[in-house]
Order: structure tokens, then sequence, then C-alpha cells
């Protein structure tokens, strides 16, 4: 099942590539006065499998989702770090893989289409972002509040009645673990 997804992902990928870019430009590529405001990152897609809506992102979509996906994720992060509540794993890990949504779906689009068919303004859009994104992971990795959360989990993993999957994920999260297989 998965590699079907797969195909269909890369399939709708290479339709878009090829023949969606999205929007009317006018010869400098900025976007026209005709096309909508409406940035399609900002919701969720109803597409099959959350698919992409290829037909309407335009490049000038991506900082404005960039700059919300990073600050909601920041967001949602802040409230699992301090929640007043003991650490669970659906309080804390779950909720850690819930976080950041609308990063992911700017994240997933943009780098897969300035890797297959780059332009000089997503290029620009690369530079200015990929710096601020590893400072945003880091902030995320070095928040001392979320590790003593996850730390704390990660040494009950042994006590909590955990099946395979979750016992990785309590791993996972624990970045000072050894790679366990």
């Amino acid at each position: 099942m998965h590699s079907i997804l797969t195909i269909a992902l890369v399939t709708v990928l290479g339709v878009a590539v090829l023949g969606c870019r999205g929007g009317d430009f006018d010869d400098s590529g900025a976007a026209s006065d005709a096309v909508s405001d409406v940035n399609p990152f900002f919701t969720e897609s109803d597409l099959p499998f959350s698919l992409p809506p290829f037909d309407r992102i335009e490049d000038r979509h991506y900082r404005p989702a960039f700059e919300r996906g990073m600050a909601d994720h920041l967001d949602e992060i802040e409230a699992i770090a301090s929640a007043d509540t003991s650490p669970t794993l659906e309080n804390t890990s779950m909720a850690m893989e819930r976080s950041g949504r609308l990063l992911a779906r700017v994240s997933n689009v943009f780098f897969a289409l300035s890797s297959a068919d780059t332009n000089d303004v997503l290029d620009e859009i690369e530079a200015e972002v990929a710096p601020r994104l590893s400072a945003h992971n880091d902030a995320i990795l070095l928040n001392a509040q979320l590790f003593a959360r996850v730390k704390t989990l990660y040494d009950a993993r042994d006590t909590l009645d955990l099946d395979s999957e979750t016992r990785r994920l309590a791993r996972e999260w624990y970045p000072a673990h050894p790679r366990e297989p």
C-alpha cells in the first residue's frame, strides 16, 4: 500500500511540476492582480491523501506560510513544554508528533519543488529560510522544559506498558539515547 501512495504522490508531483506552477505571472515572475490572495498552505488540503493543491500554490505563498508555520509550531511546543500536567506519551510525545502541521505542509512542498524545478525566487527563499529553519529546530531541541518532559518519559519507558511502536517513539524523542535497533 505504501508503494502505491508513493507512486501516486510522485505522479501528482510530476504533473504539478511540469504543468501547474500555479497562478498568472508577469515577465518578472511576480503574481498578477488576478490571482487570489488565499494562501493554500493555511488550510489542510481536502484532496485525496491530503495531497497539496499544486494548481493554487504560488511562489509568493511560501514566505508567509513558513513564517506562520514556525510561529505556530513554537507556540505548540511551548504549550507542551509548559504544561502543568505530568508528562505522558499522549500530552508530550504524541503532542509533539502532531505539532507543526503547517510548517510540515509548506516544507514538504517547498523543498520537493525547489529541488525538482527551482527558479530564482525559490532559490532566494531557500537561502533565507534554511538558516531560520535550523534555528527553529534548535530552539525546539534545546528547550530545557521540553527536554525534561521527554527525559521523564524516556526514563520511565521500561515501567510503562508500551507496544514496540510507542517504545520506539519514546526513544526517538530523547536525543541523548544511544541508537537502539
